[in-house]
């Protein structure tokens, strides 16, 4: 079997076109984006409210949940890029509902809630 120019050329041009797949591809790909989170204190008049439930529900209905500890201080990690609707509930208090956070690839965001007892918001006097 011989090679002539014909033969060198065709498989430089399969050569390149594989090579020319591959890149592609893996510019197609994209870099996988990194996780976001979202982290903060809750709040009420008499210091760190223990125990609240911060939820973070994205665009295609996926939930994350989060309670916060002795302090106050709740962390959501690993979220993926996306814009996020925050719910804060916690017993005997009214809830916070924020429609909107967007969380790009590798950012925290800082979002603290300081809520309102529910007998003190309704105006119902307590003893």
């Amino acid at each position: 079997m011989m090679t002539g120019p014909t033969t060198v050329i065709q498989k430089g041009a399969i050569a390149a076109a594989i090579v020319a797949t591959l890149v592609l591809g893996a510019a197609s790909a994209g870099v996988p984006s990194e996780p976001g989170a979202i982290e903060g204190s809750i709040s009420n008049d008499n210091g760190p409210v223990t125990g609240a439930v911060v939820e973070a529900r994205d665009q295609r209905g996926i939930t994350m949940r989060a309670t916060s500890d002795y302090g106050g201080h709740y962390e959501l990690k690993n979220l993926r890029p996306s814009s996020y609707s925050l719910r804060v509930e916690a017993p005997s208090r009214n809830s916070v509902w924020v429609p909107r956070i967007a969380v790009e690839s590798g950012q925290t965001i800082q979002r603290n809630f300081h809520i309102k007892d529910a007998a003190a918001a309704s105006g119902i006097a307590r003893r």
